[in-house]
Order: C-alpha cells, then sequence, then structure tokens
C-alpha cells in the first residue's frame, strides 16, 4: 500500500517549476534562431537585387551611346539607343543616403520629373518581375501626381 502513495503536491510543484524553466530556454532558443534566420534570408535577398541592379548597370553603361557624368550630384545620365535590350531613352541612375551608412540606387526613366520612376533598387520588398509589354509600357506612364527625384 505504501508503494502506490503518489506524489506530493510539492514534488508536483518542483517539477512543474524545473519544466517551465526548461520550455522557456527552448522557446527563446526557437525564436532567436527564427530571428536570425530571417535576418539572414533579408541579407541575401538585399545583396541578390543589388547584385541584379548593378547588373543591369553595366548592361545600360555598355549599351549607351551617350553618358553624362556627373556634376556636384551622384548620378549618371545614359541615353540609351533602340537596339538595347533595357530599352531605350533616358534613363538615370543615382543613389541616395538612406541612413547613416546605407545608400540607395535609384533608376529614373525618362527626363522629366513626373515620369515613373523604378524606386529603390536595393530596396528588401520583393517584386514581381514584369512582363516585356508592362515594361515598355511603364517607361511611359505618368503618376497621377508628380513624382521628384529620388536625388
Amino acid at each position: 500500500m505504501r508503494g502506490e502513495r503518489g506524489y506530493t503536491l510539492v514534488e508536483m510543484l518542483v517539477t512543474l517549476v524545473i519544466m517551465s524553466v526548461v520550455m522557456t530556454a527552448l522557446t527563446t532558443l526557437f525564436v532567436n534562431a527564427s530571428n536570425a534566420e530571417q535576418d539572414m534570408n533579408n541579407r541575401f535577398q538585399a545583396q541578390l537585387t543589388g547584385r541584379l541592379a548593378l547588373d543591369k548597370m553595366r548592361r545600360e553603361v555598355h549599351c549607351a551611346s551617350v553618358a553624362t557624368p556627373p556634376g556636384q550630384s551622384s548620378s549618371v545620365t545614359l541615353t540609351l539607343p533602340a537596339y538595347c535590350k533595357t530599352g531605350s531613352g533616358s534613363v538615370t541612375w543615382c543613389t541616395r543616403s538612406v541612413s547613416t551608412n546605407r545608400y540607395a540606387l535609384y533608376r529614373v526613366i525618362g527626363a522629366t520629373a513626373a515620369v515613373a520612376s523604378s524606386g529603390p533598387i536595393t530596396s528588401r520588398r520583393a517584386r514581381r518581375r514584369p512582363r516585356a509589354a508592362e515594361r515598355s509600357a511603364s517607361s511611359t506612364t505618368r503618376l497621377s501626381r508628380p513624382r521628384r527625384w529620388p536625388c
């Protein structure tokens, strides 16, 4: 009869406290691992986007017929002939300081401030790649309100 007494209240409370400490430690470990994975994915996406933007800029510089060097600003205007794969006309590449030691790379299509801009190329947002018809249409689309130059 004595072997079937069960557990006392103190033994159960000690067991619950130990289990809660172990579960808290495991939960903290999994949350930190998840945050580290998300940060790593964000960094990879930023590197990939930057690499693609610089590759596109390299192709446009090689294809350009006229390149206006930067004066006081941090921008380069390229005139692309009709046979370029990325489009034709005037394209401006520029940088702007986003925060301390962080810069965004912009590609502005056309020569006026009201023409659509492709936005920061190095942003971390995932974007769908437009089809060829959408790419050619987006270069001449006017915005509902004039947009300021990003740089």
